[in-house]
């Protein structure tokens, strides 16, 4: 009973981290009350064992899982987004050069503002409309991202595994 009331907890605990990529809060809350609901000891060495654990796989999976996919995504005007700009009364001066620059990929948002401050003749508009014209840019998502993400992460636990290895050769923290 008490195995089994553990093990859910414990697949709550993950399916909510999991969800969720500011729950490390959390995720030490639930720990702290698992390990106070089965009144486990816990000693000098597991103490360090589960913070590196923390340190060392649990933050960098979360960190890769939120900040991979915006670094690895191309960005774009749209037609939409022009009309947006059409309709939140953006000079033609401006949007008229941004038909050029439509459906165009950049892989870095600062190339495709960069390359829009160059189309747009006067400097005093493009510093006046560059907050709207950031935000009629899209991003597009690369596909397959998350077999991207696994091989970063199995890349990274490569690394870890090979660092312990070297660090600890008989395999105990202590």
């Amino acid at each position: 009973m008490l195995v089994m009331e553990t093990s859910q907890r414990a697949f709550c605990l993950l399916r909510a981290f999991l969800d969720s990529p500011f729950c490390l809060r959390c995720l030490l809350i639930q720990f702290l009350f698992l390990v106070n609901s089965v009144n486990i000891w816990i000693d000098h060495c597991v103490n360090r064992r589960g913070t590196l654990a923390i340190v060392f796989v649990i933050v960098p999976t979360v960190l890769l899982g939120m900040y991979l996919a915006p670094a690895l995504q191309s960005y774009q005007i749209t037609g939409p987004g022009l009309w947006e700009l059409k309709r939140k009364q953006v000079p033609d001066a401006v949007i008229e050069p941004l038909h050029e620059l439509r459906l165009k990929p950049y892989f870095f948002k600062f190339r495709l503002m960069s390359e829009v401050e160059s189309r747009i003749s006067d400097p005093a508009l493009y510093k006046k409309y560059k907050k709207k014209i950031e935000r009629q840019i899209s991003g597009l998502a690369m596909p397959a991202i998350e077999y991207i993400f696994l091989a970063a992460l199995a890349a990274y636990y490569g690394v870890l595994w090979f660092g312990t290895r070297k660090w600890f050769p008989d395999g105990k923290i202590s």
